[in-house]
């Protein structure tokens, strides 16, 4: 996967967090047609990109933003 395509999927996933719609890891591996340790690489990598703490939850099936340490910056 080259770099234009590798960043194009990060910033669909990152969508798919404000939405908090990813679903679990699985599905998203199917999607971007990655490995599942792909995929949690790839949200630490969106989580530096786009300079904000990414966590899955378990109620929501999605990664969200983890607000309360966004918030401490502030």
């Amino acid at each position: 996967m080259n770099f234009k395509t590798y960043l194009s999927q990060l910033n669909q996933f990152f969508d798919l967090v404000k939405e908090e719609s990813t679903g679990p890891v699985k599905n998203l591996s199917e999607l971007f047609g990655v490995s599942d340790s792909t995929v949690k690489r790839m949200a630490k990598d969106v989580g530096i990109l786009k300079e904000v703490k990414l966590k899955f939850c378990r109620i929501k099936t999605s990664y969200i933003v983890n607000s309360k340490e966004d918030t401490l910056k502030i």
